[in-house]
């Protein structure tokens, strides 16, 4: 059985961009993406979905935002969890 392997998006915008954290989010939302916590986002690692990140990541940055450092999670690395061939 194969791992998952996750992308992973943590991003901050400043507190009086409103209309554009919800038109982050909608965007975020639309394209599946799983909200984890306010700013923090997961997607499964598949080929068209590092794209649509960097999008996202591109309108944050446009909108005066910081993004943290691009991840990809591997679930077998996750304590208690092996992975098989």
């Amino acid at each position: 059985m194969k791992s998952a392997s996750w992308l992973l998006l943590l991003f901050s915008l400043p507190t009086n961009r409103n209309t554009e954290r919800v038109a982050v989010w909608r965007r975020l939302k639309k394209m599946g993406a799983v909200q984890i916590k306010t700013s923090t986002y997961l997607l499964p690692d598949e080929p068209a979905f590092p794209d649509t990140f960097a999008g996202a990541a591109l309108v944050i940055v446009a909108d005066e935002g910081t993004l943290g450092a691009p991840a990809v999670l591997d679930e077998s690395a996750l304590p208690g969890r092996s992975s098989t061939i």
